[in-house]
């Protein structure tokens, strides 16, 4: 009985099995005719790498040195060192080209703006020489790169002390890390 009632519906199955299908290649078919093609191009530049320094030469690290400071004249504005950072990028990089430095260090806690030193109350400011502007930590700081591949950054520390802070008589030391990003 089973091989009666699939013979029966064999047509029908088929049927539906071809209606199926050509609705999915009629849907196809309308749809690609319906498809704009997409080209996307570009170039592709390998970037020359760029040279972050001091006075002090390529490669070597930048070194601020305040020597003696008396500790009650600590007061934000004295014993500013002035120094020039200097990025140096091949000419291939272009002109106008944004570039974005960052200043990254831990904050002395009593100032967000000032680099912890290991003298607990001591902290660095950085600013810019040119406006004055403090540069602040761990946020992207954007300059363009000027036509031949060469920038110099005015810049100048200078110590702080935390307001109630008691400074202790010894040496005291400070790290950071520039960083240059650029497309």
């Amino acid at each position: 009985m089973k091989k009666c009632i699939k013979k029966q519906y064999m047509p029908f199955i088929s049927a539906v099995i071809i209606s199926v299908m050509a609705f999915f290649i009629n849907v196809g078919t309308s749809i690609a005719s319906n498809a704009v093609k997409i080209n996307m191009t570009g170039n592709l530049l390998d970037f020359p790498p760029c040279d972050v320094y001091s006075s002090d030469g390529v490669g070597s690290p930048i070194h601020i040195h305040f020597n003696e400071i008396g500790i009650q004249r600590i007061d934000g504005n004295r014993f500013k060192q002035n120094w020039i950072l200097k990025v140096s990028c091949d000419s291939t990089l272009g002109a106008n080209v944004p570039i974005e430095l960052k200043y990254n260090g831990e904050n002395s806690g009593f100032d967000t703006q000032a680099l912890v030193t290991d003298k607990p109350g001591l902290g660095i400011r950085l600013y810019r020489s040119d406006n004055g502007s403090v540069i602040e930590l761990n946020k992207p700081y954007t300059l363009v790169m000027s036509k031949g591949g060469k920038l110099d950054i005015p810049l100048y520390s200078v110590p702080v002390k935390g307001g109630k802070s008691v400074l202790s008589a010894g040496q005291f030391t400070a790290s950071a890390t520039l960083e240059l990003n650029y497309p």
